[in-house]
């Protein structure tokens, strides 16, 4: 009984997504640096804010932050990258839509290296609507840098992102969307 509670939840279709709607998350996010940094991983925690300017346009931003031993040589160094997109979504099923954001990032590198770059930022994810305004997200993001503090060429930074978030504000129900469109 509990497993058919369960799925009847998750049966809900996703909620249609108006301008002013807002999203707010956290997440783990797992880092591939560039070979130029001299070091490979780094693990770390972050969080999101997302603002819907129409049902499948948003602008998001994300801050993050990650200890790395050895980034550029240097002994003890953090890894903080902002990033602000515009995001496209996209839906594939009910409850489940893609993530397609192009946008900027700006990367503060903390301890011994206090150095900071900029460059270009990409996403591409999946969102899943969960019950009560939940919503957990996957994302692949990619950073090119081409001009970074460390004086290579060029750096490209990859990212794994994990995470879930609350949305607030004026969402509506697919089938109460439809129910309007009916009457008008």
């Amino acid at each position: 009984m509990l497993a058919a509670a369960a799925l009847a939840a998750l049966a809900a279709p996703t909620a249609a997504q108006q301008r002013g709607t807002l999203e707010v998350g956290v997440f783990a996010r797992g880092t591939l640096f560039d070979p130029s940094l001299q070091v490979e991983t780094a693990l770390g925690v972050g969080a999101r804010a997302a603002l819907f300017l129409a049902p499948r346009w948003l602008l998001e931003a994300d801050l993050s932050t990650s200890g790395v031993d050895g980034l550029a040589s240097f002994p003890e160094t953090s890894y903080r990258p902002f990033h602000l997109r515009g995001n496209f979504v996209r839906s594939y099923s009910q409850r489940g839509q893609m993530v397609v954001g192009l946008g900027v990032v700006a990367t503060s590198f903390g301890g011994d290296f206090g150095e900071s770059d900029a460059g270009v930022a990409g996403l591409f994810g999946f969102r899943l609507q969960l019950p009560r305004s939940l919503v957990a997200r996957v994302d692949a993001t990619l950073d090119y840098v081409p001009a970074p503090a460390n004086g290579a060429g060029d750096n490209w930074v990859a990212g794994v992102q994990l995470g879930v978030g609350y949305r607030v504000g004026p969402a509506r129900s697919a089938a109460n969307a439809r129910s309007r469109t009916a009457r008008r």
